[in-house]
């Protein structure tokens, strides 16, 4: 059980009482707008690259609990599940390992800014690969080089 002092400790909490931005984002009630997680699951390799473009998409605001959870969810009702028949019936092969999906939404959530308005951690399922976006720079500064195609590594 938590006492008051220990919210200051974790640094959720100001010695006033008030929540810090940490506190916020886990508050039930998180009031940070850019608290979000946009998913899409899209129809083939790229974006509009079919008539109808999104198979599934939603957008999530809430504390960074119900964000993990709601982006997890709709990454594993998105992924494709194969099989391998066993003497005794059948093993599931999902597309990709939940915690492996897990870990990159933890870490999208975790490591992202806030010092840019109006973004928010992006979700995108193509048919060949997942990309999990978080807004933000180089820890300690610096620039990234973009790819030819002019995405980056770090992602």
């Amino acid at each position: 059980r938590m006492h008051a002092g220990d919210y200051v400790s974790f640094g959720l909490a100001a010695e006033d009482g008030r929540l810090t931005h940490a506190g916020l984002l886990f508050a039930d009630q998180c009031p940070l707008p850019d608290s979000r997680v946009f998913c899409t699951r899209w129809n083939g390799l790229q974006r509009g690259s079919v008539f109808e473009d999104a198979a599934d998409d939603a957008e999530y605001s809430g504390n960074l609990i119900y964000l993990l959870q709601s982006a997890t969810e709709f990454i594993r009702r998105n992924t494709r599940k194969g099989w391998t028949k066993t003497a005794t019936g059948r093993v599931e092969k999902p597309d990709y390992a939940e915690r492996a999906y897990f870990e990159g939404i933890v870490n999208a959530l975790i490591h992202r800014t806030y010092d840019f308005r109006g973004t928010e951690v992006h979700v995108e399922m193509y048919d060949d690969r997942l990309v999990i976006s978080s807004p933000g720079g180089i820890y300690g500064g610096g620039e990234l080089e973009p790819l030819e195609d002019g995405s980056y590594i770090s992602k």
